[in-house]
């Protein structure tokens, strides 16, 4: 989690990054604020550069569960029996943790408020929640990889999710994958067409110039399983 946050440069107030003493007659010093994010971790300072404060939350992936809607023909994603059935007050901060900030500060007692006619400063704030940089992607079920430079895999095969067929649309031209076609290399090491596993298929020269003219470089991969769920992912080809 990041908070982002940034003071306006005020004119006749001194930003300062401790809270002032304040000591003194009222009325004779220059006027100074201390602003800061405050959370668990403490207090940050907030400047006229800009600062971040960060933070971090387990997330929730753990309390849901993947389920196939065969009314509609598709995959939905929902609260697990646990954390369905949990009561707010006992246990739902249990299973969901949570972070929360504030703005907090102080002016000095002694500065010289009175007649002052600059406005205020004003914080801009930007908050984020994102995964950290060295997380590895978490996927429900089958999903469809590209290694940027020829492999599409199609992973996470099951004997009910298997390959049943695929396709590369590039513009407004769809063609065929078909895993028996002998022109098309396929790697199958890791998969059963039975139990599933990782399909994965090469694209050679030809098909990527084929990419650039029709697509502009751009091409959306297709998966169709044998429950007839779809999975696309937008590739780019170099």
């Amino acid at each position: 989690i990041k908070v982002q946050a940034k003071l306006a440069t005020p004119s006749g107030i001194d930003i300062v990054t401790s809270a002032p003493a304040g000591g003194g007659a009222a009325n004779t010093a220059t006027p100074s604020i201390y602003l800061a994010v405050k959370d668990v971790t403490g207090e940050k300072a907030i400047t006229t550069a800009g600062i971040v404060a960060t933070s971090s939350i387990t997330d929730a992936s753990a309390h849901y569960e993947v389920v196939y809607a065969s009314d509609s023909n598709t995959y939905k994603k929902q609260l697990n029996a646990t954390a369905s059935n949990a009561k707010l007050e006992d246990d739902f901060d249990g299973l969901f943790q949570s972070y929360s900030f504030s703005l907090t500060g102080s002016c000095n007692a002694d500065g010289k408020w009175v007649g002052l006619t600059e406005e205020p400063p004003t914080v801009s704030l930007v908050w984020t929640i994102d995964k950290p940089d060295d997380a590895s992607e978490v996927t429900d079920g089958p999903s469809i990889t590209f290694d940027n430079v020829d492999l599409i895999t199609f992973k996470g095969l099951t004997a009910t999710k298997n390959y049943k067929a695929s396709s590369i649309t590039a513009g407004s031209d769809e063609f065929s994958l078909d895993k028996y076609d002998p022109h098309r290399t396929w790697v199958k090491d890791n998969y059963s067409d039975t139990t599933g596993g990782d399909l994965g298929v090469r694209i050679d020269d030809t098909w990527k110039n084929l990419i650039k003219e029709r697509g502009a470089g751009k091409a959306t991969v297709k998966l169709t399983l044998t429950d007839n769920s779809v999975i696309t992912k937008e590739i780019t080809v170099q």
